[in-house]
C-alpha cells in the first residue's frame, strides 16, 4: 500500500467522513433520501485507492480485461457513498473521481446518472426516491446466486483520454460507469458491506457474464481489494 506519510488530503472523506461515521454504525437499517447528503464538488480527487489492470483468458480464446482497486475498508464507504449521492441529488448527475496515486492505472472514474431511468413500458421514466441500507456479509462473488435483468449490472467503460483511442487500448486509463440507478445502489451497497469493521472477505471480484456474473457484457471484471488481499497483480 502507498506509505500513509505521503499521501495527500482525501476529498472523499473531506465531504464524506461525517455521514460514512453515521453509516459504519448502523446495526439494522440506514435510509438514504436526497437530504442524507452533503453539498458534493463535481470534480474531487483521492490518493487513497490504488489501481491495477490485467486480463485473463477463458477457454484460451477470450480476452477479459480485469481492473482492480484496493483501498482500506473507510475508503470503500466512502467511494459507495458518494455513488450513492450521484444517484439522489439531481445537482450531481456526474462526480469525476481523480486518482492521484502516482502509480494508478487508472487515473480518473465518471459516474454519471442522468436522473430518471426508463422503464420496460414505454415513455415510462421514474426517479430514485430512497434506499433502505440493511448491513450484510459479503462473499467473494457477491451475486452468483441471484438472477438480475442485464440492465441491472453495473459496467465500467475502460476508456483512453487522449486521441486516437483504438490505438491505444493497452493505455485505457479512465473508467465511465455505473448504468441505471439500479446498477449503482447495487454496486454502492456491496461497497459498504465490504467497508464494514466486521467483514473478514478481503477481495471481491465482480465478473463477467462467462463466469459468476456481476458486471454488464461490455464490462470488464472488477475486483475490490482489501489490503490483506493476497491476489493484488504484480505488474511486470
Amino acid at each position: 500500500m502507498i506509505d500513509e506519510q505521503k499521501r495527500q488530503p482525501c476529498d472523499l472523506a473531506k465531504h464524506l467522513s461525517g455521514l460514512e461515521e453515521q453509516v459504519s454504525r448502523v446495526e439494522k437499517g440506514f435510509v438514504f433520501t436526497r437530504d442524507t447528503f452533503p453539498s458534493i464538488p463535481k470534480s474531487i480527487c483521492t490518493s487513497l485507492i490504488e489501481t491495477e489492470k490485467s486480463h485473463k483468458y477463458v477457454d484460451d480464446c477470450y480476452r477479459i480485461d480485469v481492473v482492480h482497486f484496493r483501498a482500506q475498508k473507510k475508503t470503500f464507504r466512502h467511494m459507495g457513498l458518494a455513488i450513492l449521492a450521484v444517484i439522489f441529488c439531481p445537482e450531481l448527475p456526474e462526480l469525476i473521481i481523480n486518482l492521484t496515486g502516482a502509480t494508478s492505472a487508472i487515473k480518473s472514474m465518471a459516474i454519471r446518472y442522468e436522473g430518471v431511468s426508463p422503464r420496460a413500458v414505454f415513455r415510462y421514466l421514474t426517479k430514485p426516491l430512497s434506499f433502505e441500507y440493511h448491513p450484510e456479509e459479503i462473499h467473494e462473488n457477491p451475486w452468483r446466486d441471484r438472477r438480475f435483468l442485464e440492465n441491472i449490472w453495473p459496467s465500467f467503460r475502460l476508456k483512453y483520454a487522449g486521441p486516437d483511442s483504438w490505438n491505444h487500448w493497452e493505455e485505457r486509463d479512465q473508467i465511465e460507469g455505473l448504468g441505471g440507478d439500479e446498477a449503482s445502489v447495487l454496486l454502492a451497497s456491496m461497497l459498504l458491506n465490504l467497508g464494514r469493521n466486521e467483514n473478514k472477505e478481503n477481495v471481491v471480484k465482480l465478473e463477467t457474464v462467462l463466469q459468476y456474473g456481476g458486471v454488464s457484457k461490455f464490462s470488464p471484471e472488477v475486483q475490490f481489494h482489501l489490503p490483506e488481499s493476497e491476489v493484488w497483480p504484480i505488474r511486470s
